[in-house]
């Protein structure tokens, strides 16, 4: 029997000398050919829509990725329910599916029980490619202190990388994308010796693609050189950057005022710029293939004490609201405003504030920080301005666009996704720049 899993490793054993030939892997964890597919392709999970995208964003350069987040399935506003149904994929290149984790046998597993199990998401999430046949799919595995644990176990890279593999064929996947946050304790990190291993073995042995999302920024030893390491293994625009974790992991500063009322300030694009800058530093030649999505989320904050119709409160307005202690320990400070907004009906009592990059409201007795067209289109010519116009963008969990398209609209009610549709007019067909600027 042809057995493709042995060059793999056998390749990996070459390489880090760690591996031993007497490893014996059970047949249905490791032959990743031989396995029976249903005639019939997942049940498409929604209604038929027509592509808003060209060949070019298919079939060249120009990609978008979109991330549908199933803890948030389920939740409703302004009568969209949030599910695979009604997904935005035809805004999409690349779809990713999050999140899975890894259970002790390094087997995938669903994050969210009730959505991804009870409600087979995870099964039927690659019938949208019924819809668009030039959509690629992938599952996200958000379990990175377990992919940091099976890095430095040769035996568990090989097993864990078949098992993945089986899983991904099954469900008629196209591939994988891990997330990566570099260990904080001393000693280097062995995460691209996995995905070195997982890229050789998907791509010999079914064609898949392996992908990777890194944070925004790290303290961790050897980051960039290894994300330029990465740049080398991987395919183009397989590396995303997810920009909600400006923070580092760990420092207790998750619910903090600007880190997340404000998705993106001046400081976040200096990241960006660092992020780019190091990237170039390590990796000239292929700089350009990283990916930055952009997050569209809106937030709100309750305030203890706020009395609408008070002077004192409208001058309040015209400056950021103070988080006080028990807000930050009960960690309600920060929520998704969709009850805000869509509970407000006399919007001639709100106050707005523009800012860079996000709309500072006061609606009730609530903050509202969102973006609109405006405020997005400032963000995106910012982030071109430090990432060289790199062709790979996208919108991380673009269900939310809805929500900042009704807190910002006046009148009728806004077209769907209206900032997801910014992105693609605006964003892409702006001009690259040159690394140097």
């Amino acid at each position: 029997m042809f057995q493709p899993w042995r060059s793999a490793e056998q390749k990996y054993a070459g390489r880090h000398g760690a591996l031993s030939s007497g490893i014996e892997l059970s047949h249905s964890d490791s032959d990743p050919l031989d396995i029976e597919l249903d005639e019939r392709p997942p049940e498409f999970p929604g209604k038929a829509r027509h592509s808003m995208l060209g060949n070019s964003f298919y079939l060249g350069e120009q990609k978008s990725f979109c991330l549908f987040n199933s803890k948030n399935s389920g939740l409703s506003r302004h009568g969209i329910v949030y599910n695979l149904s009604s997904f935005p994929y035809h805004l999409c290149t690349h779809a990713i599916y999050s999140s899975a984790s890894v259970d002790g046998a390094n087997s995938l597993q669903g994050s969210n029980v009730e959505v991804d199990l009870l409600q087979n998401a995870f099964g039927k999430f690659p019938g949208l490619k019924a819809g668009n046949p030039f959509l690629r799919v992938f599952i996200g595995v958000d379990d990175d202190a377990s992919l940091h644990r099976i890095s430095h176990d040769a035996e568990s890279v090989v097993n864990f990388t078949l098992k993945s593999l089986r899983w991904v064929i099954e469900r008629r996947y196209d591939g994988i994308f891990l997330r990566w946050s570099p260990p904080l304790k001393e000693g280097a990190s062995q995460f691209p010796a996995l995905v070195s291993h997982m890229v050789n073995t998907f791509k010999r042995v079914r064609g898949l693609s392996v992908g990777v999302i890194v944070p925004l920024t790290s303290d961790g030893r050897d980051f960039y050189a290894d994300v330029g390491h990465l740049l080398n293994v991987l395919e183009p625009y397989s590396i995303l950057v997810d920009p909600l974790t400006a923070g580092t992991a760990g420092s207790g500063e998750g619910n903090s005022y600007f880190r997340s009322f404000f998705p993106y300030t001046a400081d976040s694009i200096a990241k960006y710029r660092d992020f780019f800058a190091r990237t170039v530093e390590t990796e000239r030649s292929k700089y350009n293939y990283i990916c930055y999505p952009v997050s569209i989320a809106g937030y709100s904050l309750a305030l203890e004490d706020f009395a609408a119709s008070s002077v004192v409160s409208r001058n309040r307005r015209s400056s950021p609201p103070t988080i006080t202690v028990f807000q930050l320990k009960s960690g309600l400070a920060v929520t998704p405003y969709d009850a805000t907004c869509a509970t407000t009906t006399d919007l001639r009592a709100n106050v707005s504030i523009r800012l860079k990059f996000v709309v500072l409201a006061a609606r009730k007795s609530q903050w509202v920080a969102y973006q609109d067209k405006n405020s997005l289109v400032q963000l995106l010519d910012a982030l071109r301005q430090v990432t060289g116009g790199a062709p790979c963008l996208g919108v991380w969990d673009p269900e939310w666009d809805d929500i900042s398209g009704h807190c910002s609209a006046r009148g009728s009610k806004p077209d769907p996704y209206p900032l997801t549709k910014t992105i693609f007019t605006d964003r892409h067909r702006a001009p690259r720049l040159s690394a140097t600027n």
